[in-house]
């Protein structure tokens, strides 16, 4: 019989993410708690933390672990640590050319080019400022804006590790 799991989140961690992604594409099926609007999971994780909130934090049992890898968990849930990982759906679409990533968010080459974009468009507009060409600075610095604005990911999709339940 396993154990069960509960993990200990907040919105943007990208541990929390990682940690949810080994958990689905090994099947693992855990209750999500997001201590920013849980006051008891908030309670949760300053206890097993000396009174840091440091996520993700994972309940197996009576066990608690702060940002643990699958090496760490697996025992806990009586499995192997080295067994076979079976990607979820989500996971095999993030690797696709412009596909969005498993949890709403860019991928990393979509998400890499707009970075950059912005600071190309922000560098110049900066050294046309600088060089008294104002307009044609402020332009460069709308158009830093404008690519980031318009590349930026879905904002329907909420940033929740745990939105999907079914592990």
């Amino acid at each position: 019989m396993s154990e069960q799991v509960e993990v200990l989140w907040r919105p943007g961690c990208l541990y929390c993410r990682t940690l949810r992604s080994e958990l689905r594409d090994r099947g693992v099926e855990a209750t999500w708690r997001n201590i920013w609007s849980d006051a008891e999971a908030r309670e949760l994780v300053r206890a097993a933390n000396g009174g840091a909130e440091t996520v993700p934090t994972v309940r197996v049992g009576e066990t608690w672990l702060t940002n643990p890898t699958w090496r760490d968990l697996a025992p806990l849930l009586g499995r192997d640590w080295q067994e076979p990982v079976q990607p979820s759906a989500a996971a095999a679409s993030y690797a696709s050319p412009g596909a969005s990533g498993p949890d709403g968010g860019l991928s990393p080459g979509l998400a890499l080019g707009r970075a950059l974009a912005l600071v190309v468009f922000l560098s110049l507009g900066f050294m046309l400022l600088a060089r008294d060409l104002n307009v044609a600075g402020v332009l460069a610095l709308l158009a830093g804006v404008a690519v980031w604005t318009l590349t930026r990911p879905p904002t329907d999709t909420p940033d929740d590790p745990g939105e999907d339940e079914s592990a």
